[in-house]
């Protein structure tokens, strides 16, 4: 069906959408550093800063909106795209479009406000390797099931890693394991809406 195709063309845009938002929002910030911040520090150098007058003189906020509004855009997209998926099956569909409002959430909600941000984060992060398993435990004969179970095992690992940082176990800034937690889950909704745009179905 035509909706089901122009909605894959979203979802892929979805993906698009947030990484560029978020390499954009590095490229303009002039201070971020990959190994030693959060990627939610982009959209809120105030909070980042701690309110040091020099870091915020260095620092250039136009990244904030760029970020801020590209997960909120890019999130607003996934959750919409998921509507082509809800035909073939609404368990890997529904966690999907949770985890869609929850990234526009993230950017919705920047650092400033804390534990809302901090749960709209975690919600999307557990979110997508649980979409994964899921998906591959109905694909499993496929070897797109397999290699959603690959990817999702490669998700966890960020979580991991992000809770060594969080108890002080790993000396790293968060950017790493966010970016380890969701580029696996952005190959797996790429590869679904391929599949959504070549054979009208996910892959």
């Amino acid at each position: 069906m035509k909706y089901v195709r122009v909605l894959g063309i979203v979802g892929l845009l979805s993906i698009i959408t947030t990484w560029t938002a978020i390499l954009v929002a590095i490229a303009l910030s002039r201070c971020f550093d990959l190994y030693s911040m959060a990627l939610s520090d982009l959209g809120d150098w105030i909070t980042a800063c701690n309110g040091d007058p020099l870091c915020l003189v260095n620092c250039n906020r136009l990244s904030e909106p760029v970020f801020n509004y590209g997960l909120i855009i890019g999130g607003l997209m996934l959750a919409i795209s998921t509507i082509s998926l809800y035909k073939f099956s609404r368990s890997y569909s529904i966690l999907l479009t949770m985890a869609g409002i929850s990234l526009a959430l993230v950017g919705f909600l920047p650092e400033r406000y804390g534990v809302y941000h901090f749960m709209a984060a975690l919600v999307f992060f557990l979110l997508l390797p649980i979409a994964m398993v899921v998906y591959s435990k109905l694909n499993w004969r496929s070897i797109h099931g397999k290699l959603a179970i690959v990817l999702a095992l490669i998700s966890v690992m960020g979580i991991v890693l992000f809770i060594a940082i969080r108890m002080k176990i790993v000396n790293l800034g968060y950017a790493i394991p966010e970016i380890i937690g969701a580029l696996p889950a952005s190959i797996w909704i790429s590869m679904l809406y391929v599949g959504v745009l070549r054979k009208g179905k996910p892959t």
